[in-house]
């Protein structure tokens, strides 16, 4: 007969329980909310990572393909006896510059693809 009186004895400490309960679950939900938040800011910011380096990237091959073609008018012209070798040399300088530019680019392209896939749930985490 003791315990169907427990809870009337108990009610304070019971009332107490069930309140810090509920704190937990309101902190947890804050918690996730939090998280929820974040996931979706490193989305947001790797989606843009990724179309920002897109264009770089096919502004670096433009950029590359320019210089190749410049190149070659130089080494024709030189071929021609227009300019001198020196012309030829700083024209292949510059592709080759225009070239390491579009690699870099492209290497920092594949990085933000990289990152919004782990963003996104992805099974590796990017260092």
């Amino acid at each position: 007969g003791a315990n169907i009186f427990a809870p009337l004895f108990n009610s304070g400490q019971l009332k107490a329980q069930a309140d810090a309960a509920r704190e937990r679950a309101k902190q947890s939900l804050l918690s996730y909310e939090r998280t929820l938040q974040q996931s979706f800011r490193e989305v947001e910011d790797a989606l843009v990572s990724v179309r920002t380096y897109y264009s770089e990237s096919e502004a670096q091959t433009r950029r590359a393909l320019a210089a190749r073609n410049a190149a070659r008018l130089s080494r024709a012209r030189y071929d021609g006896g227009v300019v001198d070798y020196l012309e030829v040399l700083d024209s292949e300088r510059t592709l080759f510059s225009a070239e390491l530019a579009q690699s870099e680019t492209l290497q920092y392209y594949y990085n933000a693809i990289v990152r919004l896939y782990a963003a996104l749930g992805g099974g590796w985490s990017v260092k």
